[in-house]
């Protein structure tokens, strides 16, 4: 398996280059810190943690799509994203939703 070694910068751009598709071709999700989508985007979501979100905690609009993510408006401070999103990846670690990326707590 061939490895490639990145500098810091090479990650900064890879990162920094906007893209709404993931290394496989699937659309990315928007993600933003409030509902309103007017708010700054946090970053983007792959499909298959969508999905999983969706099972859990997301609404579809009326056509059945998922156009983009982000924390309720009851979540509306720092503290409570954080504590969200912790206990939302610890569980996922841990009952290996996304077992070939992150295992369960050893």
């Amino acid at each position: 398996m061939t490895s490639h070694k990145y500098s810091f910068l090479d990650l900064v751009k890879i990162s920094d280059t906007p893209s709404n598709h993931d290394e496989a071709g699937g659309m990315l999700v928007p993600f933003y810190l409030d509902p309103s989508s007017k708010g700054p985007m946090i970053g983007h979501l792959r499909p298959q943690v969508v999905e999983q979100l969706h099972l859990e905690v997301v609404d579809k609009d009326a056509d059945g799509l998922i156009i983009c993510v982000s924390f309720q408006s009851r979540l509306s401070t720092s503290p409570l994203q954080t504590g969200v999103i912790k206990e939302l990846c610890e569980r996922w670690r841990d009952t290996g939703v996304f077992d070939s990326s992150i295992g369960p707590k050893m």
